[in-house]
């Protein structure tokens, strides 16, 4: 019986196909259970929920590949990363993950758009000729098109720019707004085609209206490419590989406002530039500062404060109605004033799919504080432990034995791994001698 530990888990939830591949120390595990394509959330049959976008439909479809594909492996899931073709508003996101941390057992599980997935695999297979610059990437999606557009440079990393499903006329016009596309013609340094010939004919047309400088990618089988981006192996073993995952967010935020009638309100946009500003997979962002004697409280009664956020995709044109639904607040305040600082921070965290408060802004930044390693840790005081022993007359052959560990710790004429033995043994036997001195 083979012994193995635990392994991570990479899933491409797609509308037709669903690819699952597992990995154990960053090898690629070909179990057929666990290397798999299966029918994706359109088209699984669903008793519980009429689609995948409730979490009854998700934990059904989730439930059905955890107690087929993966239960039978008999390996224990340490990790997992999840591969979308859309990307969903903080809700449905936030949803989705809790639905995927139950199901795997795991306290956490990323999740990254599919095309940015796509790309990094395919660079991760090719590392002598790896895709580079503007980038669009098309796929069917039914008897639809879909498009997405990318840009990969040495200062911002990889960056899905926009995706949709549509025309060709659509996706040159969606194009030309973010520079892939021009009266002259499309500006672009690369096509991969996700999808195998023969090739609907109007995308026959689009390759033939190209410019023929650019590099136009057709795999026969880029089946498992999603996958392998989501895989931890492949990061280890590429550092060169290794570089931002950035996406423009296709939502806007809103904070609720009373009118100065007190009788209505109205929604507000927050100045946070999703439509320009690069946001990183799993990274976090001040969104506004929050005032709880501000205009945007929503309570009359000067004891309490109530805030309400939204998210809205109003590119999609939605109505106001649509707007201040319940199932666009994401987040709501409402609490007693002197529970709460006067001014907040409010975050928003891309890896939990959420908005959070840093009630006292005034506390360290958080880069500022982050963990040292143990090494740093260990030899950060080492001084002024030598110099409270000889302020409390410690035994001298351990002063002068200390001394001389310091004096080497410097010149770096040993392993880390002895120095911080030692250091850690003089720690021990400088603290029995201050406590025997008490």
């Amino acid at each position: 019986m083979r012994k193995v530990s635990c392994m991570h888990v990479a899933m491409d939830l797609g509308n037709k196909y669903t690819y699952l591949a597992c990995w154990e120390k960053g090898r690629p595990l070909s179990d057929a259970c666990i290397s798999v394509r299966i029918p994706g959330v359109a088209w699984f049959s669903y008793t519980t929920s009429k689609s995948f976008r409730d979490r009854d439909g998700m934990r059904e479809y989730l439930d059905h590949l955890y107690r087929e594909y993966i239960l039978p492996s008999r390996i224990m899931v340490e990790s997992a990363a999840v591969s979308l073709p859309y990307i969903f508003n903080l809700n449905t996101h936030r949803m989705l993950l809790d639905v995927l941390e139950e199901v795997l057992g795991l306290p956490e599980v990323s999740i990254m758009p599919q095309p940015l997935a796509l790309v990094h695999g395919y660079n991760l297979q090719n590392p002598q000729l790896p895709l580079t610059g503007d980038i669009m990437v098309i796929q069917t999606n039914e008897s639809e098109l879909h498009f997405a557009f990318l840009s990969i440079m040495d200062t911002a990393g990889l960056t899905l720019e926009k995706q949709f499903t549509g025309s060709l006329s659509q996706a040159q016009k969606e194009a030309e707004l973010i520079g892939f596309y021009s009266p002259e013609g499309w500006k672009l340094d690369s096509v991969l085609l996700g999808e195998e010939p023969p090739y609907p004919q109007c995308l026959d047309e689009l390759i033939r209206s190209l410019p023929k400088e650019v590099n136009i990618i057709s795999e026969q089988n880029l089946q498992f490419t999603t996958v392998d981006g989501l895989s931890w192996g492949y990061l280890v073993n590429s550092p060169n590989l290794s570089y931002h995952m950035n996406f423009i967010y296709p939502y806007e935020f809103y904070i609720k406002k009373m009118n100065p009638n007190q009788e209505s309100f109205e929604l507000v946009k927050i100045p946070f530039d999703t439509d320009n500003l690069e946001l990183e997979c799993g990274a976090s962002y001040q969104l506004l500062t929050l005032d709880s004697s501000g205009i945007y409280n929503l309570v009359t009664d000067q004891n309490r404060v109530k805030f309400h956020i939204y998210e809205l995709d109003t590119r999609n044109g939605s109505c106001q109605h649509e707007q201040t639904a319940r199932q666009n607040l994401i987040l709501e305040i409402d609490s007693l004033k002197s529970d709460l600082p006067d001014r907040m921070h409010l975050y928003l965290d891309m890896a939990a799919a959420s908005l959070g408060l840093d009630l006292w802004p005034g506390k360290p930044d958080r880069a500022s504080s982050a963990p040292m390693d143990f090494n740093s840790r260990l030899l950060g005081g080492q001084g002024k432990l030598y110099e409270m022993m000889k302020s409390n007359e410690c035994q001298q052959r351990l002063l002068d034995d200390f001394e001389n560990h310091l004096i080497a710790s410097n010149r770096q004429s040993q392993e880390p791994l002895i120095t911080q033995i030692e250091l850690t043994l003089f720690r021990l036997y400088a603290l029995l001698q201050l406590w025997k001195g008490k």
